[in-house]
């Protein structure tokens, strides 16, 4: 055993089954994967950063990190190629339009963006919003993947990137992508099991997340621009955000007990959403070969 540094990348789009695929991954034996996603490369960690902190002594062949976010960013892209040039990367990637209403429901859920009804993401297209909170940006535009891996090209060469689909992955009758990405990362090819369970959800409730507003800012801290939240330690909080936090949760247990719907895209901010995606979807599906028929098909379709 030896000490290692990262030579896989899994990227992508949030909420794309990188979790999944990660689990899936670690089981073959020439794989390792962090469990949790990685942020090294990310402000406001990385003006302290050493590549060192990221070696690890390991004996399999491949040594993977993951975190969707890097590959949306000149920023993380241009870190990489310094400290991991060599790396392979992963890209996975899930119909656009579901990602933004998908990333519209995660940033509600962590307090980074206010909770307001789903009808909001028309205003968002129409850039009709508060342009300090940079998540309102993100959500769109980490859906333009054609744009990212075009940048992402200028620094990485070809031969290093590997794209899949979220719908590929997920697909339990076809293993085949799993053998495919084996021979990408030039190990033996194995048919190793499924992980168990399922990829997580969004919690796609806008009345729950509108609760929960009451409470997240005092378990939660954000950064500078707004586009992400960090996690602070239970314990480490003041006794009464400790008591107001519990009080809340039994109280949003009881209200939503019985709540067992989930919030649709509507019609019309999902024919919006098309719309804005559109040249990008044919530009990816030419530039990759790939089919993505599905994903510029009119909703019920």
């Amino acid at each position: 055993m030896r000490r290692k540094l990262p030579n896989l990348l899994l990227l992508g789009a949030q909420k794309s089954a990188s979790t999944y695929l990660s689990s899936w991954l670690s089981k073959h034996p020439d794989i390792y994967v962090q469990s949790k996603e990685d942020r090294s490369f990310e402000d406001p960690e990385f003006g302290t950063f050493q590549i060192n902190q990221i070696e690890r002594i390991i004996n399999e062949k491949i040594y993977g990190i993951r975190r969707p976010d890097y590959l949306c960013s000149d920023t993380y892209q241009e870190r990489l190629s310094k400290f991991l040039p060599h790396s392979k990367i992963i890209i996975i990637l899930r119909n656009p339009i579901y990602r933004a209403f998908s990333a519209y429901y995660h940033y509600m859920k962590y307090g980074i963006i206010p909770a307001k009804h789903p009808e909001f993401i028309l205003k968002i297209i129409k850039g009709d919003y508060n342009n300090k909170i940079k998540a309102y940006t993100n959500i769109l535009d980490y859906g333009l993947y054609y744009k990212h891996l075009l940048r992402l090209e200028n620094r990485f060469s070809r031969d290093q990137i590997y794209v899949i689909k979220q719908e590929d992955i997920l697909d339990t009758k076809n293993n085949a992508q799993f053998l495919q990405i084996c021979r990408f990362l030039e190990i033996e090819p194995l048919a190793v099991p499924r992980p168990l369970g399922r990829p997580q959800e969004s919690l796609y409730d806008y009345r729950r997340l509108k609760y929960r507003a009451i409470y997240l800012p005092l378990r939660y801290s954000y950064d500078a621009s707004r586009s992400k939240s960090y996690s602070q330690k239970y314990t480490s909080l003041p006794l009464l955000n400790r008591i107001w936090i519990s009080a809340c949760k039994r109280i949003e247990k009881v209200l939503f007990r019985d709540n067992r719907s989930k919030d649709q895209i509507p019609n019309e901010i999902y024919d919006s959403l098309m719309k804005y995606y559109l040249e990008d979807i044919y530009n990816l599906q030419k530039y990759l070969d790939l089919d993505l028929s599905d994903w510029h098909t009119p909703k019920g379709k």
